[in-house]
Formats: structure tokens, C-alpha cells, sequence
């Protein structure tokens, strides 16, 4: 008599044969159509510098630096000044602005090689803990998951973001984890100070490895001195981050235990979350197919494994040491990528469940294409922000008559330098302060308010305003979204 078919056999339109082949192949082809959109999209625009507080400043003397080792001492002492430490980042930027041509372009190759990178590493941890598909699918897939994570492509777009360095360094640690502890240590020690809420790693591994001390008793020895390592580095770094902290003013209203704070993480939680829900979706395929023994069989096989606990508890803490400062796109960088390494380990695991029929394989599909579209839609207004913004402030620039430009921010300020200096125009750029309206006032030319919203946050409504009656009002306002341009033009007359 034939043996019956198991529980999730039944009732699968397809049958088992159906998705066997199909189910890894268009996992592939999934990666290849990310990577593919991604990289047109990449080298169709027309890229410019970043008017982003970092970027400006680096780009202003990086690329001639002569004494790298004597900059980086001495970008290490002005930051913790500051109350900053994270100097794994201020090497990194030096190399890169030092080394890499000064083209924008190329600073986004570069930045897109990171991210890729630490999908690969991150692709090569699952293998270790999972062996449902080939190892190239595996590749392809995380490639193409990262760049459908919402805030992961924003590490293209900045040039001097640390978060890019601290889930490169966390993949190389999870890559490691398993066959070379020290060596793992060491890219965990990377990825600690290239952020100051990366200190959390060592927390978070201390934590699976105590758990795993409980799990195996055979490894209970080398588990329970990993975890005293672990939490001692922990110990180490924390301390140091505090005495930075305390060094100077930058953090000083930086507060953990608010209500603004836990809503700051509920909203982080949510943006980070997004690309659970399709392997959620194909979970409640799997109970309406099979029932709640094959959903919860599934679940333990998830949530099991050492590396989705890991990423879990660096996640969790890092994000909400990240969003208790404010939950925008750039901040929640690496917890959004240990999302996505929970979420990829999560659909490679359930890759039997999408080889026995077609409902559930579609359905993950349809929902990644969701996440691939809402996540290219924010680059494309983050990469709108950037350089639309950069050309409006070249466009003020190229004029033959006397013009005053003010900025609020003194990011963009120190970026309109550069450009009056390229320029060689009648244009004056001028850091805008309440204390000196009746100079500008005084000015014998156009006067035109850049207002760079996107980039650095927008000018409060009360400076505009009163801006505005001392100039006499605006003669027009241009609003692109992503910038305000507010004109008070043909004051050639006027004292």
C-alpha cells in the first residue's frame, strides 16, 4: 500500500514536484532582477557630492591629506571632544577620501561594494546553519533581500556613514563565529568602534553564548569563557563610550528612559521590520495548508539557530539605542540589516515548504517585490534629496549679478563654500544668524535663502519670517520638495 502523504503534502496546489526546481531557481532570479534594477538605477543618475554634515566636512580636506596617521589622531581627539568615539569610521573615511578618485560616482561604486560585501559574509553565515539550497542561490538571494531592506541602500548614498563599516564587520564576525571565535572577536571589536550602539555585539554574544552553555553541556567550558570574554569587552567599551560621552556636549540630551524614546523604537521597530513580513505571509500560507503543528515546527526551526539570536539581540538593542536619538533612515542601518539576515535564514529554512507546492512560493515572491519597490522608491527620494539639491545650489552659482546666498545649516553653508570657490561668480555665501539680518539687509544685490529640508532638516518658520520682513518680503519661492529656494532679487537700489 503507497505511503500517505505527510500533512504538508496535502492539499498543495502543484504537488511536491512542482516547486522542487522552481522554488530555488526563482529565489535566484529574484537576487539577479534586485541587482540588476539597482545597479541601472546606480549608474544612470547623475550623482553629486552630499550635502550631508560628514561628507561636506571630509570632502573639504580628506583627498589632501598628507599625513594620514597624524589626521587620524587628530580627527580622533576633535570628535571625543565632541563626546564621540567610534574611530574605526575616521580611518576608513581618511583611506577612502585619500585613495578613491574624486568623483561621486565612485564613492557610490565603493559604498555599493561595502553593502554587497557584508550581504555576501551575511549569505555565507546562513550557509553554515543552513544547507536547504545551493550555496551561489544563497548569494544571489541575500543580495537581492538587502537591497529590498528599506534603509540598507542608504549606505550607497552617504559617503561618511560608520553604519556602513558596523554590518560589514558584524557579517565578517558571524561568517567566523562558528570555526574562528578570535578571529570573530576581532571583526566584532571592528564593528564596536565604528559606532558607539555597536558596543551591544559583545552584549548580545555574551547572552547566546551563556545560552548555549545551558544547551550543550559538552561545550559548556569554552561557551562559558566565551561569555566572560564577551561580557568583559562589553564592560571595556561601554566604559569608554561613557567617558567620551562625558568628554563633551554632543549627546549630553541624549536620554534612554523616556516615553519619546520608546515611541522613537516602536517606529523604528516598524520601519526595520518590514521585510519579516513575507516569510510571516508564507507562515500563514503554511496554517491555512497544513495547520498550527507544521506553522510551529517551522517557527522552532527559525528562531532555533545561534545566528537569529544573535542578530535578534544586537538588532533589538541597537536599534533602540539608535532611535532614543532620533529614528531616521541612515541610524537604523545595521538593525535593519539584522532584520534581514532573520528574515533570509527564515525563507532559506522554510525552502522544503516552498519546494512542496506553488502557493507559498508566490506568495514570499510577491511580498519581497513589495519590499523591493517600496525600498527602491526611498533610495530614489534619498538619491533626489542629494543631488537635486546639489544642482539647485550650483544653479545659485552661475549668475553675473551680485547675489547673497544664506544657509541655516551649517552643513550646507560649508558645502556652498566649496562650490562659490569653484564657481568664481559675484556670489557671497553666508551662514544665516538672527543676530546679523541688518547686514544682510544692507546687502546690494539678490539675496536668495537656500533651505536644503531634505538634507539637514528644514529652516524653523520663524527665522523665514523674520527674515522676510526685513528684506520686505519674498519676490518668489521655489518649493522642489527636497529644497526651498525663498528670492528677494533686483535690490540693486537698496541699502
Amino acid at each position: 500500500m503507497p505511503e500517505k502523504p505527510s500533512c504538508s503534502e496535502q492539499n498543495v496546489p502543484g504537488g511536491p514536484s512542482q516547486g522542487l526546481a522552481a522554488a530555488p531557481a526563482l529565489l535566484a532570479a529574484y537576487g539577479v532582477l534586485c541587482l540588476t534594477v539597482f545597479c541601472v538605477l546606480l549608474l544612470a543618475a547623475r550623482w553629486e557630492w552630499s550635502l550631508f554634515m560628514d561628507d561636506v566636512s571630509h570632502i573639504s580636506w580628506m583627498p589632501r591629506s598628507t599625513d594620514l596617521l597624524g589626521d587620524f589622531r587628530r580627527e580622533c581627539e576633535t570628535y571625543w571632544q565632541q563626546g564621540r568615539f567610534y574611530p574605526v569610521k575616521f580611518l576608513a573615511c581618511l583611506l577612502k577620501y585619500h585613495f578613491l578618485p574624486a568623483d561621486p560616482l565612485a564613492f557610490r561604486i565603493f559604498n555599493f561594494g561595502v553593502l554587497a560585501a557584508a550581504a555576501a559574509l551575511g549569505a555565507a553565515a546562513i550557509r553554515q546553519h543552513n544547507r536547504h539550497v545551493a550555496a551561489g542561490v544563497s548569494l544571489l538571494f541575500l543580495l537581492g533581500l538587502a537591497l529590498s531592506q528599506r534603509a540598507l541602500p542608504i549606505v550607497v548614498l552617504q559617503s561618511s556613514l560608520g553604519e556602513g563599516w558596523v554590518i560589514l564587520f558584524f557579517a565578517a564576525g558571524l561568517a567566523c563565529r562558528l570555526r574562528r571565535p578570535v578571529l570573530s572577536r576581532l571583526f566584532f571589536l571592528l564593528c564596536a568602534l565604528s559606532k558607539e550602539p555597536a558596543v551591544t555585539v559583545f552584549l548580545a554574544s555574551a547572552v547566546c553564548e551563556w545560552w548555549a552553555a545551558r544547551q550543550a553541556p559538552a561545550e559548556r567550558v569554552r561557551r562559558r569563557v566565551a561569555c566572560v570574554f564577551d561580557v568583559a569587552a562589553f564592560a571595556l567599551l561601554l566604559a569608554i563610550v561613557l567617558w567620551a560621552k562625558s568628554s563633551g556636549t554632543y549627546l549630553e540630551s541624549y536620554s534612554l528612559f523616556t516615553v519619546s524614546s520608546a515611541a522613537a523604537a516602536g517606529v523604528a521597530m516598524a520601519k526595520c521590520s518590514i521585510i519579516l513580513l513575507p516569510p510571516l505571509a508564507v507562515l500563514a500560507v503554511l496554517w491555512r495548508q497544513s495547520g498550527a503543528g507544521e506553522v510551529r515546527r517551522a517557527l522552532r526551526q527559525w528562531l532555533a539557530s545561534d545566528l537569529v539570536r544573535l542578530c535578534l539581540l544586537f538588532g533589538l538593542a541597537y536599534m533602540y539605542l539608535a532611535a532614543a536619538r532620533a529614528p531616521v533612515s541612515y541610524l537604523l542601518i545595521p538593525p535593519a540589516f539584522c532584520m534581514m539576515l532573520v528574515s533570509g535564514y527564515g525563507i532559506l529554512e522554510m525552502a522544503p515548504v516552498l519546494e512542496r507546492g506553488r502557493i507559498a512560493l508566490w506568495t514570499l515572491l510577491a511580498g519581497l517585490c513589495v519590499c523591493l519597490g517600496l525600498s527602491l522608491y526611498y533610495f530614489q527620494i534619498h538619491a533626489a534629496s542629494l543631488n537635486e539639491s546639489m544642482g539647485a545650489l550650483q544653479t545659485l552659482f552661475c549668475t553675473p549679478s551680485p547675489r547673497l546666498v544664506l544657509f541655516r545649516h551649517e552643513e550646507a553653508f560649508a558645502q556652498a563654500q566649496l562650490a562659490a570657490d569653484a564657481a568664481h561668480a559675484p556670489v557671497t555665501a553666508r551662514q544665516l544668524s538672527l543676530q546679523d539680518l541688518d547686514a544682510v539687509a544692507a546687502f546690494r544685490g539678490d539675496v536668495v535663502l537656500f533651505d536644503a529640508a531634505t538634507a539637514c532638516g528644514p529652516c524653523a518658520p520663524q527665522d523665514v519670517e523674520a527674515l522676510r520682513q526685513k528684506l520686505g518680503g519674498w519676490t518668489r519661492v521655489v518649493d522642489r520638495g527636497v529644497y526651498r529656494l525663498y528670492y528677494a532679487e533686483h535690490r540693486l537700489g537698496k541699502r
